[in-house]
């Protein structure tokens, strides 16, 4: 069975208070993510003091140490982990020790990063708003090359993203230029395109999250709450549920239907001793019994064959039957 991974996307929607955090991360949990995701970056190595969003993400700010008190205090009851937004951070969390980093689209082509996580036997996502087909599979096969496992997910780089422009039909035709699974970082306001996204195959599926959309700054107001998260892990589990797996089995219930719908060659009159059995001789027809009988493929082991006795109209036709 499928097993998708769902990615509750808190990035500062904390407004750099740690109480704040706590409350998302706690809901996160109690809404069943697979996934915590902050934001994590050294203001001054990330944006510069000229940049119009300067003010806006110094307040947003989750410091060093208010992760780690996370991390730390709640790393046994989900997966959490981040995305840094420049080297100094990107350190940080592999020295706090974690095993999955998150690349924003906007360094899909920081390979000054990517260096720092060679031989950290670490997972890799990254996002891919905003980039082109070579971009994503230059970074895709530079992580391969370093035997780095990594996932990408495709990813429109609007917040929030219109319907319309999520182009989800480009998740299987990335998937089959790349040759691996794709995920879904989706930036609209509701879960439906995620749940689309599962049904053309994505495995993992990031969705920003808050507690109240209604909080200023960050992504709240395109973000999902915890009721909203939890009807979409609702259908991701359905969605694992109908989809099964790649081999077809038969339940037990469908071994029953099909005894009642397959058929057997049935005589339609009576057919004396030594006659030659032809096709206007025969009905194909449903019985409810497990009968030996004939299949519908082995019409060619009955035609041309000689009755070896008397065989009464509407007899279930047996090998016992021809000679």
């Amino acid at each position: 069975m499928r097993k998708i991974k769902i990615i509750a996307e808190i990035g500062n929607n904390h407004n750099g208070d740690i109480y704040l955090a706590e409350k998302m991360l706690k809901s996160s949990i109690k809404a069943g993510a697979d996934f915590a995701k902050f934001q994590i970056y050294s203001l001054n190595k990330f944006i510069s003091r000229k940049s119009n969003y300067y003010s806006e993400f110094k307040s947003e700010s989750l410091t060093f140490e208010n992760f780690e008190k996370l991390y730390n205090k709640y790393k046994n009851k989900i997966n959490v982990f981040a995305t840094p937004f420049d080297n100094k951070s990107a350190k940080f969390l592999i020295d706090l020790g974690l095993k999955t980093i998150k690349i924003a689209s906007g360094d899909i082509d920081n390979y000054l990063m990517f260096k720092l996580f060679h031989n950290k036997k670490l997972n890799i996502i990254f996002s891919t708003g905003a980039s082109s087909f070579n971009e994503i599979s230059n970074t895709y096969n530079y992580f391969k090359s370093k035997g780095i496992n990594c996932t990408p997910l495709h990813c429109i780089a609007n917040y929030p993203a219109r319907d319309k422009d999520l182009n989800l039909s480009y998740i299987n035709n990335l998937s089959k230029k790349l040759n691996t699974q794709i995920g879904y970082s989706d930036h609209s306001t509701s879960i439906f395109p995620s749940i689309y996204a599962m049904s053309l195959g994505c495995d993992l599926i990031e969705k920003h999250f808050t507690i109240d959309k209604n909080l200023p700054g960050g992504d709240n107001s395109m973000s999902i709450n915890e009721n909203e998260l939890k009807e979409l892990i609702f259908h991701k589990n359905k969605i694992q549920e109908c989809f099964g797996n790649k081999e077809r089995k038969f339940s037990k219930s469908e071994i029953k239907t099909k005894k009642l719908i397959r058929r057997k060659y049935f005589s339609n009159q009576d057919i004396k001793k030594d006659v030659v059995i032809n096709m206007n001789k025969l009905d194909f027809l449903r019985t409810d019994k497990n009968t030996i009988g004939f299949k519908g493929n082995q019409i060619q082991s009955i035609l041309g064959k000689k009755s070896n006795r008397l065989i009464k109209a509407g007899t279930l036709l047996e090998k016992k039957h021809l000679s």
